[in-house]
């Protein structure tokens, strides 16, 4: 008998692994709700193991955002499950935009953002990379305050704070911060992002040797509308960051197509 070779498989990423997860939690869901249906669960003990169920899967949700996470950044995750994340979002506001449509339904909205903290590079020089590394965490833990995940509002008593609004963090690399705004309109998001912005210019980092560093950030935004893909809706979010970033800094910018016009004309001689 002829000796068969399996190809070899690529180990499973942690994607894969919240994937099969998170269909086996649907799964256990979807008997969840059978059983009180069918009246297997009977009303007076419904709630009790309802309530039980809601802190398990904040408890699951906990522990697959810290398995996603970026290595250095603690509640931000890595590049590829952001951009993953943020393609579900896409994918469903195109659904909700086709069959709202058919239905005069309006459509969830979501605001991609980019926080390109200001001159990282130069504190990076003349502190060196750990003090650069202080001050992008502070800088991190100052938009934790503000933007919340759904497994950090979870189980609180309170709901978010007129100063909190829901959203994913994630990181790009260097000194670029990427963020999601659930739920919200370009009006809500600068109103957000202004808070973020004000809080970094009036509240100083505190770093290891007791010195503090007063870090801005340049911010740029846009919406994610029906119809575009991720590379699309990126790029105009880096747009409106770069026109931040050119005129002043320390500022929140969202993208316009007069924006969009400005980088194109003088995008030959910024490559």
């Amino acid at each position: 008998m002829d000796n068969i070779t399996e190809a070899p498989q690529s180990p499973q990423t942690p994607e894969d692994k919240y994937g099969i997860i998170e269909q086996r939690e649907m799964q256990r869901l979807e008997k969840l709700f059978e059983a009180i249906r069918s009246g297997a669960i009977t009303r007076d003990n419904q709630a009790s193991i309802i309530a039980a169920e809601v802190q398990r899967r904040v408890s699951y949700e906990r522990r697959i955002d810290a398995s996603l996470e970026d290595p250095m950044m603690k509640g931000f995750y890595t590049k590829e499950h952001f951009k993953n994340h943020v393609q579900r979002v896409i994918d469903d506001i195109n659904e909700q935009h086709t069959v709202g449509r058919a239905k005069d339904v309006p459509y969830k909205g979501a605001v991609l953002v980019i926080v390109d903290v200001d001159h990282l590079k130069e504190v990076n020089d003349q502190h060196g990379h750990l003090t650069g590394d202080e001050v992008l965490l502070g800088v991190a833990n100052q938009i934790k305050a503000i933007i919340k995940r759904r497994s950090d509002v979870f189980g609180r008593q309170n709901s978010s704070t007129d100063e909190e609004t829901e959203g994913i963090r994630g990181r790009f690399g260097g000194d670029e911060i990427v963020l999601l705004l659930d739920d919200t309109d370009t009006m809500g998001a600068a109103r957000v992002l202004g808070k973020l912005a004000h809080n970094l210019r009036t509240q100083p980092i505190k770093l290891a040797n007791g010195q503090e560093i007063t870090q801005t950030a340049s911010i740029g935004a846009t919406a994610i509308t029906p119809g575009q893909t991720f590379d699309e809706i990126f790029e105009k979010a880096d747009q409106a960051t770069y026109f931040s970033k050119t005129h002043g800094r320390d500022q929140v910018t969202i993208w316009t197509e007069e924006i969009g016009k400005q980088y194109e004309a003088i995008q030959p001689a910024h490559s």
